[in-house]
């Protein structure tokens, strides 16, 4: 059922693009099918070739996927039971990071369609940022600048250079110095750890 609404909610408004499959394209760019270069944002410019990574690549690679942890297996139960285990739990109910990231966002897509929660557009983290500044809220900091040109410290001439204009002034980027977790939650987790934003 979670999958198929990810064709139900393709062509509906979303709360952070104009579309879902839109949302898509943005947000699978930077993941890839499993054990290639290809990225899943690749089968979300048609809905067609949606259908096919749904119905044919991913019980393809949950496939590959229930051989690797039957190989990898050491219960002493047969190899083919084993693997048929985790080829029902890869392709009905997955447990890993990917499928619990798509679920939420499914879920928090549907919500929003249906209730049309307006909360729904903090989501935009500028348009939060600047919800909290005139609230006075306290937010991570947006440093108050033009915008930056980033450089590399040994290429060539103007190669390696990067201009990114600041959302304070019309641009699309947040530009924030680097946060750290505070001593009080760094103290739980693991050095050099992603800031929390619990």
């Amino acid at each position: 059922f979670s999958l198929a609404m990810e064709f139900v909610l393709w062509n509906q408004p979303f709360y952070r693009h104009e579309t879902y499959a839109h949302d898509l394209r943005a947000n699978l760019r930077n993941v890839a099918v499993p054990g290639t270069v290809i990225p899943l944002s690749v089968f979300c410019y048609f809905k067609l070739a949606g259908y096919f990574l749904v119905f044919f690549m991913n019980p393809f690679f949950c496939f590959i996927g229930a051989i690797n942890v039957a190989r990898k297996d050491t219960s002493g139960k047969s190899f083919l039971a084993v693997m048929g285990r985790a080829y029902a739990q890869h392709l009905l109910y997955p447990e890993d990071w990917f499928s619990y990231w798509r679920l939420n966002c499914r879920l928090a897509a549907l919500y929003e369609l249906v209730t049309k929660e307006p909360g729904y557009a903090l989501e935009n983290k500028w348009a939060f940022i600047k919800d909290c500044l005139e609230k006075d809220v306290p937010c991570s900091p947006c440093l108050d600048m033009e915008g930056l040109c980033i450089k590399h410290k040994n290429e060539e001439g103007g190669m390696g250079i990067h201009f990114f204009k600041n959302a304070m002034n019309g641009g699309d980027w947040l530009i924030q110095a680097k946060l750290n977790n505070h001593s009080s939650v760094a103290k739980f987790l693991p050095k050099n750890a992603p800031l929390s934003t619990f």
